[in-house]
């Protein structure tokens, strides 16, 4: 007899009701774990990851999300500090800064002296 075949049959349905709950449990577990490993042998990377993160961490994940956005919180905050004040509104303008780039083309020109002897000394290129 199969598995199959012992469950649909009447007669161990018939006992399983009037079987004592301790002995209850113990089939529907059994049945349980003969479903997991069918859904396994089906799909090996979904029972791998039903393996690697248990159902219980899923269902607090799950609670957390229905229970809504947290108030934001930091590690160095301190209980019953004031909150930051806000920051001051402008426009948005913000002046343009152009950095003064003459020391860099100074130092670029000393760079180019230190290895062919200048920007226009030619003797190292004949």
């Amino acid at each position: 007899m199969t598995i199959e075949e012992a469950l649909h049959s009447p007669d161990l349905l018939q006992g399983l009701m009037a079987a004592p709950p301790s002995v209850k449990r113990l089939v529907f577990w059994a049945i349980w774990e003969i479903d997991k490993q069918r859904a396994a042998k089906r799909n090996p990377t979904l029972a791998a990851m039903r393996e690697a993160v248990p159902d219980s961490l899923m269902r607090d994940i799950v609670a957390d999300q229905h229970r809504g956005v947290s108030a934001p919180l930091s590690m160095t905050a301190t209980p019953g500090a004031p909150p930051p004040p806000e920051p001051q509104r402008g426009t948005g303008w913000v002046e343009p800064y152009i950095p003064d780039r003459t020391n860099d083309f100074e130092l670029m020109d000393r760079l180019v002296e230190g290895m062919v002897g200048g920007p226009n000394d030619t003797s190292r290129l004949k």
